[in-house]
């Protein structure tokens, strides 16, 4: 709802403002979503672009026509890596290694533990 002549703080819906202030004839609103559109829409993806949250995003299909989308950029805050998920996954990369001394998760002990015993008919098979 416009309350006012000063600016808007989003340029895209100042442009929108101007052009139907300044339009030689009335629309409905079809007539303008149908002419305001594209341009309201390459103006506001240009701003959430600026911003980071959006993302271009190009690939091929088939390998030979080119697709331009765009996606949301993660923006949520990296929390750092849970201690017990990274004894599993060191568990998982170097099976045959001495566990770590500081870890004591049951689950990663036991996962060890399966690998090992997985792994002994193997070795004793000849």
């Amino acid at each position: 709802m416009v309350r006012g002549a000063w600016r808007s703080p989003d340029p895209v819906v100042d442009r929108v403002l101007e052009r139907l202030l300044f339009a030689d004839r009335g629309r409905g609103p079809r007539g303008w979503v149908e002419r305001l559109g594209p341009e309201v829409l390459e103006g506001t993806r240009t701003r959430l672009l600026d911003q980071g949250l959006l993302v271009p995003v190009r690939r091929r299909i088939l390998g030979l026509f080119p697709v331009h989308r765009y996606a949301l950029a993660d923006t949520s805050p990296r929390r750092p890596p849970d201690t017990a998920l990274t004894w599993l996954l060191d568990t998982l990369r170097r099976p045959v290694e001495a566990p770590r001394p500081d870890c004591a998760d049951p689950v990663v002990l036991a996962v060890r533990a399966a690998i090992a015993a997985a792994a002994l008919p193997l070795a004793c098979s000849g």
